[in-house]
């Protein structure tokens, strides 16, 4: 612990400057590259704005956490896993279900929604109908689409479960 003789030596008035000249030219040094930065901001942000396209900005997606999470909650519900695994296809009470959950997706995927079986080829069902024609296997690329989200999952050795949505451009 400092005695007092030690403090006094420390704190004393004579080891802080007695002058703030060099405080406020510090002090003004920083205010002056903080408005410069902001107006080089300022200057870039609108010049982006100024330059950057005029048509419509179409984002690719490739994922919908929303939509996966209700694909994998409507594969749990009411044992409709255990049914498209011995059925092979979607019948009355799972398909009108999948309607009912996947129909709010609508507004985002204006091209289409299709839930379906896939085998070597997609098998079509009374619920949405075949799977769009344009939509490459295994591909994020569909001719007039902007954004497409699919998500399978494995019902057995030959059959997969697939959610397709697709946006239009």
């Amino acid at each position: 612990m400092l005695d007092k003789k030690a403090k006094s030596k420390i704190f004393h008035s004579h080891s802080f400057p007695k002058s703030t000249k060099g405080q406020i030219a510090d002090t003004m040094t920083w205010v002056v590259a903080t408005v410069v930065v902001a107006v080089i901001l300022t200057i870039a942000i609108f010049v982006a704005q100024v330059s950057g396209s005029k048509g419509e900005v179409y984002e690719s997606k490739i994922a919908d956490p929303l939509a996966e999470k209700s694909f994998y909650s409507f594969l749990l519900v009411d044992g409709v896993w255990e049914k498209l695994r011995s059925d092979g296809n979607l019948n009355n009470s799972n398909g009108v279900l999948a309607e009912k959950i996947f129909d709010v997706y609508r507004k985002d995927y204006t091209w289409g929604i299709w839930l379906g079986i896939v085998e070597e080829e997609s098998l079509e069902n009374d619920y949405f109908g075949e799977r769009p024609a344009s939509y490459a296997v295994g591909s994020y690329a569909a001719v007039g689409a902007n954004s497409i989200v699919s998500k399978k999952v494995k019902l057995n050795e030959n059959q997969d479960i697939e959610l397709v949505l697709m946006d239009q451009k």
